[in-house]
């Protein structure tokens, strides 16, 4: 009974260390078949979320755009929300542009991101409270 229990012990040990693998996606791997693991798929890589450094808005998680915001300097391009993206910050940190965090006519109670009055608008769903997109500007 020993030496059965022995190769039964050996044959899971073989098939263990013979069988692909599925490896959780490191951007810094460059895994292929010939080491065992298989290639995570193409659209496993990973994206930039909200307020994260970009360099295109092919990077952004979702709809995000690569741009600057209120808090990230003109210098700093972060992946953000448009006009009546979701958003999280207030102080528009999340939000692209002069854009702050806060509910609109449309919103209901979700935050978004939007103009405040007197900025520039191109619908009225972008003006944030109650104010609306008048002649391009928030009012």
């Amino acid at each position: 009974m020993r030496r059965s229990t022995t190769a039964l012990l050996a044959s899971l040990l073989l098939a263990a260390c013979t069988t692909p693998r599925l490896l959780p996606f490191d951007a810094g791997d460059d895994m292929d078949a010939s080491d065992g693991a298989l290639d995570a798929p193409p659209d496993a890589w990973m994206c930039v979320e909200a307020t994260s450094a970009c360099a295109s808005e092919s990077e952004c998680c979702g709809d995000l755009a690569c741009a600057t915001t209120a808090t990230s300097g003109p210098e700093r391009t972060v992946c953000c929300g448009l006009a009546t993206e979701p958003c999280s910050f207030i102080d528009g940190e999340d939000c692209c542009g002069r854009l702050i965090c806060a509910t609109t006519t449309t919103s209901g109670t979700r935050k978004v991101c939007c103009a405040e009055s007197g900025q520039a608008c191109t619908t009225s769903t972008g003006c944030c409270g109650t104010s609306v997109c008048r002649s391009g500007v928030c009012s």
